[in-house]
């Protein structure tokens, strides 16, 4: 993930401001907001079976909150954040992180060289590992660190 070379993307930059306008894709459920030095992530789909006990897609809590780069030692990672129409890059003192759509379903993250993780609490009864790393389903919460 390089900068990039179309000169009205760069006319673009940090137009996307993941307080009020998400990061997201043409076809993608996924929403990625920014909260201070994290992210959460909502998803743009109604869950009908569960809407009476969630509330709607505007209302029930993230899918992930809390999600933020960590070190080495486990503590929070600050960045400073520029934002693309088709990718976000974290300036961290680690290394540069860029985050783009791999597909409508994943967020690609792409770390630097230097030692640096992800911590993020999810809405899941479950978990399970697949072939594109993992799944969860359910209304439960989890805390996660990678």
């Amino acid at each position: 993930m390089g900068p990039p070379t179309s000169e009205f993307i760069t006319l673009l930059k940090d137009r996307i401001d993941l307080a009020h306008i998400p990061f997201s894709d043409r076809m993608a459920r996924i929403m990625l907001f920014r909260h201070g030095h994290s992210f959460y992530i909502r998803l743009a789909e109604r869950w009908e079976r569960q809407e009476a006990q969630l509330g709607n897609y505007r209302q029930r809590h993230p899918i992930i909150a809390a999600f933020r780069l960590i070190g080495p030692d486990g503590d929070p990672v600050p960045f400073e954040l520029t934002t693309y129409p088709h990718q976000l890059v974290l300036n961290t003192r680690l290394g540069t992180v860029g985050c783009a759509f791999a597909d409508p379903e994943t967020l690609y993250f792409a770390l630097p060289a230097q030692s640096i993780g992800v911590c993020f609490a999810v809405q899941a009864e479950q978990a399970a590992t697949d072939r594109r790393g993992g799944t969860f389903s359910g209304c439960a919460q989890y805390r996660v660190h990678v």
